[in-house]
């Protein structure tokens, strides 16, 4: 039996292998393993190591032996990350319905959109662990259940579809619809166990036993809600939960650094290139300010935690270059020998070799969400500390206010300096610069 083959049947009890219906490009030579590890719902200000509350050892550990990124930049809500980090390329919109049974939505991403796996080198073996997020959008005739394996992964193991209360209605951690996938293959019932101890349970059993070169996403729901007390296997000894939501939501914070360390057990960060990224920022309701949090561009909503190591990566340092999750998916494929020709992403590789003379991987970024008709909040933000926020708040296409900051003096972002004429080149150079990015 293929060692793939073997990883379903140990993640499933059942066990029907085919062969996966893909083609890649080809690479010569060595290359890396590559782990991707999401975390949900986790701003960089949420962690001790970014001077916030929680402290993660795992993230802490690999942090010492990589490079921790201060400017790292995501979308304020989950799905447009996602796509933006398996497409190298900028995207405002969600997705349409993720639970079976839903209809295709024309804001679900096209079959072939997507770089990761697909782009990658033939020899990869790609797998998802955990949550997928991104609409269903089957071939003609599979499965909702199999949209990530349309989309080019070679299996989803301890999958959601989507968030763990959406899928079922009203479900929770221990009450999720838990998928297993290949192609022409899958299962798909409720389960019990905790969601992220089976992700964690799928990637520490299953990525021994598959063949290198391997891709491993990996993306339990932690710390999205429901806010609960997690299981204390996943954290760390003596762990006390603190009261109320945001109590149980750094409780959850510390669990998703429990899936890490689990997947650290089973990987080897010298022929390993190991990305650990947020997806946006803090939620509103556990947030310092909740009208400046996840589902807003302001700073605490689109700065996350990024830390790469492993590999070729030059460890111990600490990176203020702007970056950007796109920049996540073109660093993978260029790792992996693919190509990143056509991406908005820039490979961050010569920066984390320390190249000689690598230089500042870019000047601006775009962050936003157009995610329903009545959603509309983009920036773009350049690498001088300037931010202009573009906001349409009914959704028609018409941006009705503009808000200018000057982060560098005003990293709260209190003083909108947008009718200061000492900035208004800078803001018609946000302006043209956006208006050519948008997609």
């Amino acid at each position: 039996m293929r060692p793939l083959a073997f990883l379903v049947c140990l993640v499933s009890l059942a066990c029907t292998f085919h062969a996966p219906q893909r083609a890649r490009a080809t690479r010569a030579g060595p290359a890396l393993d590559l782990v991707l590890l999401v975390l949900d719902d986790v701003a960089a200000a949420d962690l001790a190591l970014y001077g916030g509350p929680v402290p993660c050892p795992a993230l802490e550990g690999l942090a010492a032996q990589g490079v921790r990124f201060t400017r790292a930049l995501a979308n304020p809500t989950c799905a447009p990350t996602r796509r933006a980090l398996l497409t190298g390329r900028w995207w405002l919109t969600g997705n349409g319905p993720s639970c079976p049974g839903g209809s295709i939505d024309p804001h679900t991403p096209a079959l072939g959109s997507l770089v990761l796996p697909a782009s990658l080198p033939a020899s990869y073996t790609a797998g998802l662990a955990g949550k997928w997020h991104l609409g269903v959008n089957p071939v003609l005739g599979w499965p909702d259940e199999r949209a990530p394996i349309a989309h080019g992964f070679d299996f989803w193991a301890a999958g959601s579809p989507t968030n763990v209360g959406d899928c079922p209605a009203g479900g929770d951690y221990t009450a999720w619809l838990r998928v297993d996938a290949q192609a022409g293959w899958h299962t798909s019932a409720t389960s019990g166990v905790h969601e992220a101890i089976a992700v964690r349970s799928a990637v520490v059993t299953g990525w021994p036993v598959v063949p290198a070169p391997r891709l491993a996403v990996v993306s339990a729901n932690l710390a999205h809600a429901p806010f609960h007390a997690p299981p204390p296997g996943l954290l760390p000894p003596g762990y006390v939960v603190g009261p109320g939501p945001r109590g149980r939501y750094e409780a959850m914070v510390a669990a998703a650094d429990g899936v890490l360390a689990g997947v650290l057990s089973v990987v080897d960060l010298s022929t390993t290139l190991v990305v650990v990224v947020g997806d946006n920022g803090t939620p509103p309701n556990v947030a310092p300010v909740g009208s400046k949090a996840k589902g807003t561009t302001f700073e605490r909503g689109v700065v996350v935690p990024l830390v790469i190591a492993g590999g070729p990566v030059v460890g111990g340092r600490v990176v203020d270059e702007l970056v950007h999750v796109v920049d996540v998916g073109a660093t993978l494929l260029d790792a992996a020998g693919g190509s990143t020709a056509g991406l908005d992403g820039v490979s961050l590789l010569p920066l984390l070799r320390d190249d000689p003379g690598w230089a500042a991987p870019r000047e601006w970024a775009l962050v936003g969400s157009r995610w329903g008709s009545t959603d509309g909040d983009v920036a773009s933000v350049r690498s001088d500390g300037t931010k202009l926020r573009q906001l349409d708040a009914d959704g028609d296409g018409v941006v009705e206010s503009l808000e200018f900051y000057d982060l560098l003096s005003d990293p709260d972002e209190m003083v909108n300096l947008v009718s200061d004429p000492s900035w208004g080149f800078s803001v018609l150079e946000h302006l043209a610069w956006t208006a050519g990015a948008l997609p």
